[in-house]
């Protein structure tokens, strides 16, 4: 396989990434273990921030129109056998979004991968959802050794693909 750019997850962040790549006319590849939706409910609340950056990758319409917006954060912070009470108005800061947006977190991965079919530069594999290109597709390696460098979590998927990746681990202190 021969690509610019591999991102080992295709979840929000992963997808956002090769999203903003492809866009730049970097040929990325997202490779994905999960072999599709999650069963356990998650929601995405997705801040001013956020919404600006898909904003600028073209997909706000579709996030917008399957999201709930909230405008205000009510608090409430037990301390013993009292409670402490604030606020939050999103209303106080500058820009076009002065909200969170509260969202499946399936559903925005949908929205992303369609705008990633879309886009020739990105290439996604290893789910249901996969599109190769076909100008890529004759590049795509199967029955790659195994390789002591690959994370155990992720190794059948990255041999499959034809990928050698070494593992770097970090540790925070």
């Amino acid at each position: 396989m021969k690509t610019d750019v591999l991102i080992s997850g295709g979840g929000i962040g992963g997808l956002t990434l090769a999203l903003k790549l492809a866009r730049c006319g970097i040929d990325v590849t997202v490779i994905e273990r999960l072999p599709g939706p999650s069963p356990v409910y998650k929601g995405e609340l997705l801040q001013p921030k956020s919404l600006e950056i898909f904003d600028s990758l073209g997909v706000i319409e579709p996030v917008l129109s399957h999201g709930h917006r909230i405008a205000e954060l009510e608090l409430m912070e037990l301390k013993g056998k009292r409670a402490e009470h604030s606020s939050m108005s999103y209303s106080i800061l500058p820009g076009k979004y002065p909200y969170s947006l509260m969202i499946h977190h399936e559903k925005l991965k949908d929205i992303l991968r369609a705008k990633g079919g879309n886009t020739p530069a990105f290439t996604i594999w290893g789910t249901p959802h996969a599109k190769r290109s076909p100008a890529r597709r004759s590049q795509w390696k199967t029955g790659v050794k195994k390789n002591p460098l690959i994370s155990n979590a992720n190794s059948s998927l990255e041999q499959k693909a034809g990928v050698l990746l070494p593992v770097i681990t970090w540790v925070l202190k």
